[in-house]
């Protein structure tokens, strides 16, 4: 087992934060779905953990790389959103706040490096996941009445989006990313449309505008990596990435944005075109798809491990001479 536990990449986080998010966006549907998804993204944290606790060494130098370290935000987003679901107990709290600080500090280490040896080769789209996924505070501070430290999270998440947006954008354009991370392009979805579930999450009265304009751009971005999927789904055949855990939450946050949009508006006696009502239903499917193959991707990744270490366990014959 510990074996099994030493060879689990930090992307896996990725892959936890997907499953619980895509149990939150389907909860009006089941909740058994939700926290069936909770408890299996529970246990990939668990994995991660035991991880850090077994080999902290190993972990150590693996977050020297820069899109480890960047990507490994996405375990405190996951911890954030396991914790919204038990809002109601003291230990749901501690772990929010627990996850939150940690975030932050994630935050700080990735700015000290970027600091004292910048390089646009480091630059990669995970660090939307470093500096705006702390928005998912904004989007769960609710659940435990925290507004004001939500909103103030949530400018400080889209203040590091505007000017990371052009940084990333810069690199992706002048230096094109290896194969093994070309997947990571589908995290260009996720940003926006989280900032846009976050504000209409914690803020009371927002401004429709603003909400327009966020719903727009999240759209386009969508639409922009859609487009890359039929491409990117091609060249991995066969071939196993870790960075196929960024072809997960984009979609979901992107559909649950969308649908705070839709409510938003329709209560507010707006009347929308009937395909943004459709498109809803979409962006689900969409996400369900997409998570549903990173998963099986998992899986396979994780059984080869399993696999390798059974044969490597196995007795050698004894050498008989003729």
């Amino acid at each position: 087992m510990s074996t099994f536990i030493k060879q689990v990449p930090i992307p896996t986080a990725g892959i936890a934060l997907s499953l619980v998010s895509l149990g939150i966006l389907l909860r009006p549907f089941s909740t058994v779905i939700t926290y069936a998804a909770a408890v299996c993204s529970a246990a990939l944290v668990v994995l991660l953990v035991a991880k850090a606790l077994l080999y902290p060494r190993l972990v150590k130098n693996e977050l020297q790389n820069p899109v480890a370290l960047s990507v490994s935000g996405t375990f405190f987003m996951a911890i954030m959103q396991l914790a919204s679901l038990i809002s109601q107990t003291a230990i749901g709290f501690a772990i929010w706040c627990a996850a939150v600080v940690g975030h932050l500090v994630l935050i700080g280490v990735l700015s000290l490096r970027m600091l004292r040896a910048f390089r646009w080769d480091d630059v990669f789209p995970t660090y939307f996941i470093a500096y705006v996924g702390i928005v998912v505070a904004t989007v769960t501070a609710p659940s435990f009445n925290m507004y004001p430290l939500g909103q103030g999270l949530f400018w400080m998440g889209f203040a590091c989006y505007i000017v990371l947006f052009a940084a990333v954008t810069y690199r992706v354009a002048t230096i094109p990313l290896p194969e093994s991370a070309r997947p990571l392009i589908c995290i260009y979805a996720a940003p926006m449309s989280l900032s846009l579930t976050g504000y209409l999450s914690c803020f009371a009265d927002p401004n429709p505008v603003f909400v327009a304009c966020l719903t727009v751009l999240a759209q386009g971005l969508l639409a922009f990596v859609v487009m890359q999927i039929p491409a990117l789904l091609v060249s991995l055949r066969g071939r196993f990435f870790p960075s196929i855990a960024a072809m997960t939450f984009p979609f979901i946050v992107s559909a649950t944005g969308l649908g705070k949009a839709y409510s938003f508006f329709t209560a507010r006696g707006c009347i929308l075109p009937d395909f943004v009502g459709g498109a809803c239903g979409i962006e689900a499917a969409l996400a369900i798809g997409m998570v549903l193959y990173a998963v099986v991707r998992y899986v396979g990744y994780f059984r080869q491990i399993h696999v390798k270490k059974s044969a490597q366990s196995e007795p050698v014959p004894e050498s008989t001479s003729v």
